[in-house]
């Protein structure tokens, strides 16, 4: 003799099948979620990448460890082999650059900047910029730098291209004469004593 089934049971049985399912199905999803982007949620929106924050973080510790400590090993580590053949006076400007804030840093934020991502016959191109503010109990400053995340055309580039570091009031001043007076794609230690032109003399 067949079992009879309710109908109200079948309903039950298949809604909680398609509820496990559903969690089967989706607990991986979310899980790579927040896998990716538990890392995003601690710097600046324009993070694409866990890549790109954990670089812009080392490149920001080098940089406050060389203001701060006079410590320029870790942030000469992260140049390019390119920038590190082209750049003139060298260890020089990076201590310049290094001398240029004489105080204590209070504290640093994100200025804006971003990254690109392109790919040309199958060969991929990621670099990125950004700048920060960094305040001390005197005043204003803007740190800048790009890097090259990854360039498959070559790799010799890939690291650190150029820096930059001036003052808030030099900054409003190159504004009102030109804008930037320095392009980051182009290999060197940018320091600015005033507008214009940056510091060449070291």
């Amino acid at each position: 003799m067949m079992k009879y089934i309710q109908p109200l049971a079948v309903a039950k049985r298949a809604a909680l099948l398609a509820l496990a399912l559903s969690i089967l199905f989706t607990s991986g999803c979310l899980s790579l979620f927040f896998r990716r982007s538990s890392k995003d949620k601690e710097g600046p929106a324009q993070y694409r990448y866990s890549t790109e924050y954990d670089t812009d973080q080392a490149i920001v510790e080098a940089i406050l460890l060389a203001l701060q400590e006079k410590d320029t090993t870790s942030l000469k580590s992260l140049f390019s082999e390119k920038s590190l053949a082209e750049i003139e006076d060298l260890d020089a400007k990076l201590e310049a650059f290094s001398q240029y804030i004489d105080e204590e840093i209070d504290s640093w934020e994100y200025n804006g900047g971003g990254s690109r991502e392109s790919a040309d016959y199958g060969f991929v191109v990621h670099n990125m910029g950004n700048h920060y503010d960094i305040n001390t109990a005197e005043g204003k400053y803007l740190v800048g730098y790009r890097y090259i995340i990854r360039d498959d055309g070559d790799r010799s580039v890939e690291g650190i291209t150029a820096i930059t570091i001036t003052t808030e009031e030099i900054r409003k001043e190159q504004h009102e004469i030109e804008g930037p007076a320095c392009d980051l794609s182009v290999p060197g230690i940018y320091i600015f004593y005033e507008a214009g032109e940056p510091a060449e003399d070291f």
